[in-house]
């Protein structure tokens, strides 16, 4: 349940979105106030929300897509929601979460522009604010991962103009108890989305920080992490750290525990160097979503996942990382942001 403070907040949200609603000029900043609009429909959805969120960073090709589709309970390719590719970057927030009935599973597709959406779904005669898309039959789940979320070459639809939000309920194998949070973000091409994972990074998140571990070094991850030194500093005691792909080394005959070791070390030396401080064991997780039962040098992908499951179950009981304070302040920022940029509006027309 939120604050007095969040519902005052939020209460203020509503009076200006409801004079904006009755201002017919407003559509000339409708547009520059949509990322905060966003943000705030999809922080109310939080605040609501009993369960606990995992939000999903990391570059390109660090396996993102592979751990959600890894997630879902199917072992069946064909049906897989998630487009794992080194050219798909989804430019909109996309959520995953546990429904325990895979007859009732769906994806429940915020609608921002119908006209735009209409060139890949057929347009209802009432237009929807939530449109539901079945995830039942594989004709759905294809049309989904790859016609919507999926960018295609020589394809005018634009997903960022057509829709704000995907969220997608579907049986998990684990973490049923939390919500996934997916946006490209931090270190990708999609820089409009870049505030948003800043701002949420200071609400109740856990965040679930993809590696690429296949690699020789780190190096890449590392530079995207030392340009977001000041969320390492406000977050780090919530952030853990997955290092994947992390069996494909074929250029390495090093046994896989001394490997481990290795980028143990690379990594607690880059951290060091950003944040001036080792990385605490357990936020290093070593994970390949392709070979899950592989073991990688102690353990192996799905021991490692229910540790990590168990490990933040025990620490929502016992902290409830609700962070009112943080959630408070991210809120009025954004509270003073959508006024701002609607009183220069105002000026502008009045000139």
């Amino acid at each position: 349940m939120a604050s007095n403070s969040v519902n005052s907040i939020l209460s203020e949200f509503d009076r200006i979105l409801l004079e904006l609603s009755q201002d017919p000029t407003a559509v000339t900043y409708w547009e520059k106030v949509a990322d905060d609009l966003k943000l705030l429909n999809f922080l109310r959805s939080e605040i609501n929300s009993e369960k606990q969120s995992l939000f999903i960073v990391g570059k390109t090709s660090t396996g993102k897509s592979e751990f959600h589709n890894f997630l879902l309970d199917t072992d069946d390719k064909v049906k897989y929601i998630f487009k794992a590719s080194n050219k798909v970057e989804t430019g909109i927030l996309q959520t995953l979460q546990h429904c325990p009935n895979k007859d009732d599973a769906h994806a429940e597709i915020i609608v921002k522009d119908w006209e735009e959406l209409g060139k890949v779904i057929e347009i209802p005669e009432v237009k929807p604010e939530k449109y539901l898309l079945p995830l039942n039959t594989v004709e759905n789940i294809v049309l989904l991962r790859d016609t919507i979320m999926a960018k295609k070459e020589n394809n005018s639809f634009h997903l960022q103009e057509a829709v704000h939000t995907i969220n997608i309920h579907h049986p998990l194998k684990y973490f049923k108890n939390f919500i996934f949070i997916d946006t490209p973000g931090l270190g990708s091409n999609a820089n409009s989305t870049d505030h948003i994972v800043r701002s949420h990074f200071q609400g109740k998140s856990y965040i679930l920080w993809f590696l690429d571990a296949s690699q020789r070094t780190l190096s890449g991850s590392l530079a995207v992490m030392a340009n977001e030194k000041l969320l390492l500093d406000k977050n780090f005691n919530r952030i853990k750290f997955i290092a994947n792909k992390f069996d494909i080394r074929e250029d390495d005959e090093r046994d896989l525990p001394a490997l481990k070791n290795e980028m143990v070390k690379t990594f607690n030396k880059g951290l060091k160097e950003i944040y001036g401080a080792d990385a605490p064991e357990e936020h290093l997780i070593f994970t390949s979503f392709k070979n899950p039962k592989k073991d990688l040098g102690g353990s192996n992908t799905c021991d490692e996942l229910k540790k990590l499951e168990n490990l933040l179950m025990v620490s929502s009981k016992a902290k409830k990382m609700t962070n009112i304070e943080s959630l408070v302040l991210v809120l009025s920022e954004l509270l003073n942001h959508l006024s701002e940029i609607i009183i220069k509006e105002k000026k502008i027309l009045i000139n």
